[in-house]
C-alpha cells in the first residue's frame, strides 16, 4: 500500500546479499504479516473532561495511544479542529474565550478571533474559514450553522431557517458543508456549498442524526444515530445509500485521513477514544479517559520504510552467475525495480532473476539494488569468486 503523501524517507537495516566462495544461496524470507498501518495517519486530537470540575482540555495522541499531550494545561479548551495540512489545530480557549490555534506539539499558540458563543468550530480544508453551530440549550432550540473567515470577519448564516434545526457542520474534502437537519420528527444528513447553494439531503431517518462527516474524497459518510436509548455509528456511501450500523455504542465518529479507519468516542466502562476498520472490526482503544470529539490530523504520513534486499548468486555455467532477488520485499508497499551490477563494468541487469556471463575468471563485487514504489532504494553487496 502506498499513502498519497510521504514525509522524508527513513532507512531500515536489511540483511546483506550473501555469497561465499562457492556462491551458496540464501533461503527466501517472506515478509511478516503486519497490522493495518494506522500510524501514518497523524495525530488524533480530542477533548478531555478533567475530573468533576467541569474543566476540559484539548489533547493530542498518536493513533496507537502513545505520546499523549495536553495542549491546554493552564487555559483549558475544547472542540479541536485540524486545518487542512494538519500543521495546526483550532479550539475554543476557555480562559480567554478566544478561538485559538496551536501546533500539535503545543507551540506557536495564537488567537484567531474572539469567540462569541457556539459549539464545534470546524476549520475549512484551506484554513480560510470556520464553521460552527449555535450552542445547544432549551432557550435556543432552533440551532443554525454559522460561518466566517478564519479571522472572524464576514460572519454569515448560509442555511438559517425558522423551521429547521441545522447543526453539527463539518467540511468535505471539496469544501462543502455536511450537517444535520431536523424538521419536526424528520432527521436528515444534508450537504451544501458554503454559500447555501446546491443543498440536498444525503440521508433521512426518524431517529436522531448527529455529527455527520464525509471522508476526504466524498465516497463514504459516517454519522451518529440516536433513538433515545442508545448511540450507534452508521456508515453509508457518500451519497447516503447503503447505510448500516458498524459498531456498538459510540459517538463523534470521523474518518482517518486515508479513509481506512474511523475514530470515535465511547462512554461508561469502555470510555475513551477508539478506532476501527470501516466494517466495525479491529477495535483499538486509543485512550481510556472521559474523552470526546476526536479529530484526526489530515494528510499526515509516516516515513517510508526502505525495501529489504535479499539475494543469492549461484554458478550456472563456466564463468556465469545466476542471481535471484525473489526474497526481497517492501513491508509498506511493493518493489518496482531490481538492479544487478556485476562488478565488471558491464551494463546493469534490471530483473528479479538475472543471468550474467563474465569474460574471465576472478573476484568481483556484485551489487543488488531494489527500489520500492516510493522511490526508496536498498543496495547490498558481496564479493564473489568466479571460475
Amino acid at each position: 500500500m502506498t499513502p498519497t503523501s510521504r514525509l522524508p524517507l527513513r532507512a531500515l537495516t536489511a540483511l546483506a546479499l550473501v555469497a561465499a566462495s562457492t556462491l551458496a544461496g540464501v533461503a527466501a524470507v517472506s515478509p511478516a504479516a503486519s497490522a493495518d498501518p494506522i500510524v501514518y495517519n497523524g495525530k488524533i486530537a480530542f477533548t478531555r473532561a478533567s475530573g468533576t470540575s467541569g474543566v476540559q482540555d484539548v489533547m493530542v495522541v498518536n493513533p496507537d495511544g502513545t505520546a499523549a499531550l495536553n495542549l491546554t494545561p493552564t487555559t483549558h479548551g475544547m472542540w479541536p479542529s485540524f486545518r487542512g495540512d494538519g500543521s495546526e489545530l483550532a479550539y475554543v480557549d476557555m480562559a480567554t474565550n478566544q478561538l485559538t490555534a496551536v501546533s500539535p506539539d503545543g507551540t506557536n499558540k495564537h488567537t484567531l478571533f474572539a469567540w462569541s458563543g457556539g459549539i464545534k468550530p470546524r476549520w475549512s480544508p484551506d484554513a480560510t474559514r470556520v464553521a460552527w453551530t449555535d450552542d445547544e440549550s432549551p432557550s435556543n432550540a432552533m440551532q443554525t450553522v454559522h460561518l466566517s473567515n478564519a479571522d472572524g470577519t464576514n460572519p454569515q448564516t448560509p442555511f438559517a431557517s425558522d423551521a429547521l434545526v441545522e447543526a453539527d457542520a463539518s467540511w468535505s474534502g471539496n469544501s462543502q458543508l455536511v450537517f444535520r437537519t431536523v424538521q419536526g420528527t424528520d432527521n436528515y444528513v444534508s450537504i451544501a456549498n458554503a454559500d447555501g447553494s446546491a443543498r440536498s439531503n444525503l440521508f433521512h431517518g426518524a431517529a436522531g442524526v448527529w455529527g455527520p462527516s464525509l471522508d476526504a474524497n466524498g465516497s463514504a459518510l459516517v454519522f451518529e444515530w440516536f433513538n433515545g436509548q442508545e448511540n450507534r455509528i452508521v456508515l453509508a456511501s457518500g451519497d447516503g445509500s447503503n447505510a448500516h450500523f458498524v459498531a456498538p455504542a459510540g459517538a463523534d465518529a470521523v474518518f482517518s485521513p486515508d479513509g481506512n479507519r474511523i475514530a470515535f468516542s465511547r462512554v461508561g466502562a469502555n470510555q475513551g477514544i477508539w478506532t476501527m476498520r470501516l466494517d466495525g472490526t479491529d477495535l483499538r482503544r486509543v485512550t481510556s479517559g472521559p474523552d470526546q470529539s476526536p479529530q484526526w490530523a489530515p494528510g499526515s504520513s509516516a516515513p517510508n520504510i526502505a525495501p529489504h534486499a535479499y539475494g543469492s548468486a549461484k554458478n550456472s555455467a563456466s564463468r556465469a552467475l545466476f542471481g535471484n532477488a525473489a526474497a526481497s520485499f517492501d513491508e509498506d508497499g511493493s518493489i518496482v525495480g531490481y538492479e544487478w551490477r556485476w562488478g565488471d563494468n558491464t551494463p546493469m541487469t534490471p530483473n528479479k532473476y538475472a543471468w550474467h556471463k563474465y569474460a574471465s575468471p576472478g573476484t568481483y563485487l556484485v551489487r543488488l539494488t531494489v527500489v520500492d514504489d516510493d522511490g526508496a532504494k536498498t543496495t547490498k553487496t558481496a564479493w564473489v569468486n568466479v571460475s
